[in-house]
């Protein structure tokens, strides 16, 4: 499958995109940094979910999007932390462009 990863570089993403790599998949990340640590043959699209959509090139095309992006939880909870969180919470389906919110069931492979 080809698939689309945001958070990649996470606790949880790094293993992910291990894993799918190792499965085989043609893989894709969107990452706030241009200069993101993935695998060789990983494709990387710049992205800010706070900043806008998403690249529509990274999206075209793809058979899944799995959507990790966030922020750490492993860190000192401030008032600028918590904040920081809760924009990252609402990172879900509105962060993304209406025609990428749901991949129909029944599309075409």
């Amino acid at each position: 499958m080809k698939i689309v990863v945001s958070g990649a570089s996470g606790f949880i993403g790094r293993r992910l995109l291990q894993s799918l790599a190792a499965e085989g998949h043609q893989l894709h990340v969107l990452s706030r940094r241009a200069g993101a640590n993935v695998p060789a043959g990983v494709g990387v699209s710049v992205w800010d979910p706070l900043q806008g959509e998403p690249p529509a090139e990274s999206l075209r095309g793809q058979d899944a999007v799995i959507h990790l992006a966030g922020e750490n939880v492993a860190q000192r909870w401030t008032a600028g932390a918590n904040g920081a969180f809760s924009r990252a919470a609402c990172w879900g389906p509105e962060a993304w462009p209406p025609r990428y919110r749901g991949f129909r069931k029944d599309r075409q492979r």
